[in-house]
């Protein structure tokens, strides 16, 4: 039973919506825009220089993590979802007006990067944020379905960007109608933030705000007393990141560029957002029901153990190997992430663990998540073989598994 009513839930959760939303708009683009924005007689350079914008918002997350997250632990979770918002919906409204190389030259390319960075910024600290505002409000054995739910709002807001970006780059729209979603998603974003000013303070953060307030800087206290669990968040944040954006961006910018229609392309995502849509919130109640850490370390096991075979299965691109790709890791990335905010969460006293986690998170996410589109690109270059990025994904699995045997029991647990 949730405490939190069903418009508030939607409200708390429309940013994380959003965030996908933005990122799978601009990777779905990246092959469209690098022209416009990194134009180069080397068909490469412009595909690294895009890709790079995209993984330029991630870089700054940890950074996001840690300003949002100490704001977040000293003056609470709604303030800070309410500036996270406000901060992402500026640049997405920003890049929607923005002129290209061709019309302000360098200047196009560096307002870009700085809008990717300055929605990284603030989505370092939305995600982690809404998870934690989630499962503070929930049932304590309904946590992991919550966080499940959260999750899958990613996946909705993933489908509308692809859809959004196949719609309005049709032969039946002007050149300019790649401009036309960014500025959608940045009214959808202006719509949310008025629902977000209705949301109630989560109770766990309003009962330690009057049994002791703190005038200790978390950041710090997260290293001194908790940097065995912040490490591990840092492992599961690039576990539960890399797979994503290998299994859309990477897979359908290098089918893309061999031939796969837009309109496929679509086909193939929608499938794929749909199976996870379905399977987060189900391997959430699940791991309610048998355990977080057992449907946590099943997932990312399946990812090391698959991560070649599937990828050597998808060389020749078709859409049916690519679906059927996506499904298999992609289910089993389900049950790795599903249970991920319930799990992290638990792992901080209230009073630090929203720095923690969205510094810890985010800072997996950047270095080695959000890169793998563009590392694996280089891997493919220089190895000459298409299957190099499984070792990738391989790599990040065991970091995964690490970070959850290694974490240490829960801290604490909020009594509702």
């Amino acid at each position: 039973m949730f405490t939190l009513n069903k418009r508030q839930f939607l409200a708390s959760s429309v940013g994380n919506a959003l965030e996908y939303y933005d990122a799978t708009l601009y990777g779905f683009l990246a092959a469209f825009l690098g022209p416009l924005f990194f134009p180069s007689d080397d068909p490469l350079i412009t595909t690294l220089a895009s890709f790079g914008a995209f993984a330029a918002g991630f870089i700054v997350r940890p950074l996001g993590g840690i300003l949002f997250g100490h704001f977040g632990d000293k003056y609470g979770r709604k303030k800070t979802l309410l500036l996270t918002l406000i901060m992402m919906v500026i640049p997405t409204f920003a890049i929607s007006f923005l002129p290209s190389y061709q019309q302000i030259g360098f200047l196009a390319p560096c307002i870009l990067v700085l809008c990717r960075l300055l929605q990284g910024l603030c989505v370092g600290g939305e995600y982690p944020g809404a998870s934690i505002f989630i499962i503070e409000h929930s049932h304590p054995h309904r946590k992991g379905f919550a966080g499940g739910i959260l999750t899958a709002s990613g996946c909705f807001g993933a489908f509308m960007g692809a859809l959004s970006s196949s719609f309005f780059t049709s032969s039946f729209f002007p050149d300019w109608g790649w401009r036309i979603p960014f500025f959608i998603g940045g009214t959808l974003g202006l719509i949310a933030l008025y629902f977000r000013f209705y949301l109630r303070e989560t109770p766990a953060f309003e009962k330690k705000l009057h049994r002791s307030p703190s005038s200790q800087t978390p950041i710090m206290q997260v290293f001194l007393k908790h940097p065995r669990n912040f490490i591990c968040v840092f492992f599961i944040g690039s576990a539960a990141i890399s797979p994503l954006y290998l299994l859309t961006i990477y897979l359908s910018s290098i089918s893309f560029q061999t031939g796969l229609p837009l309109s496929k392309g679509i086909i193939v995502y929608s499938v794929f957002m749909a199976v996870c849509f379905i399977a987060l919130p189900f391997m959430g109640w699940l791991a309610d029901k048998i355990g977080r850490r057992r449907i946590m370390l099943t997932g990312v096991l399946g990812l090391f153990l698959l991560a070649y075979p599937v990828f050597s299965f998808v060389q020749d691109h078709t859409v049916e190997r690519i679906i059927g790709a996506q499904i298999v890791l992609g289910l089993f990335n389900t049950a790795f992430v599903g249970p991920t905010p319930a799990f992290e969460t638990s792992l901080f006293p209230v009073n630090i663990r929203y720095t923690a986690i969205a510094f810890g998170y985010g800072l997996g996410g950047a270095l080695l998540g959000s890169t793998g589109p563009f590392l694996c690109t280089l891997f493919v270059e220089w190895t000459g073989k298409p299957e190099a990025p499984a070792f990738y994904l391989m790599l990040t699995s065991l970091l995964g598994f690490l970070g959850v045997i290694l974490a240490k029991r829960p801290i604490e647990r909020e009594q509702h």
